[in-house]
């Protein structure tokens, strides 16, 4: 299930949000800006949700007018919080923790640090992060 992020004014966000739904043209518009989770990454978020995931759990849902495509968001200020949480998640830590000694450190390490560096300055920026899954 791919996985995209794209940060967006609260404002954007709330255009979204009273329009009911995110349209194919809305989310073209927003593609220049987005982060593609890696696919690795997004199946250790789902296989670990309660240690990863908590940093990209949407706090709401938007529709799209397609079936397949998921549209969830996290505020502003749920996202800064939800980032101090995961500044500290450490692969390593966490496969001691599960005992997952198949757990490729230094793959997961880059990937969620590739991640960090998209949110930080979107949390920086004040701005609420569009998490697009297609199915």
């Amino acid at each position: 299930m791919p996985m995209t992020l794209h940060r967006l004014p609260l404002q954007k966000l709330q255009q979204f949000d009273d329009a009911a739904v995110v349209t194919d043209a809305d989310l073209a518009a927003l593609r220049p800006d987005g982060h593609r989770v890696d696919d690795g990454l997004e199946q250790m978020f789902d296989e670990h949700q309660d240690v990863f995931a908590y940093i990209l759990r949407p706090e709401g849902r938007i529709a799209q007018e397609h079936e397949e495509i998921a549209v969830g968001y996290v505020t502003p200020g749920k996202l800064k919080e939800r980032l101090g949480y995961f500044e500290h998640v450490h692969p390593a830590a966490v496969r001691e923790e599960l005992g997952e000694e198949e757990l490729p450190v230094a793959y997961f390490e880059k990937n969620i640090g590739g991640l960090r560096e998209y949110v930080r300055p979107t949390v920086d920026q004040g701005w609420a992060l569009l998490i697009v899954q297609t199915f």
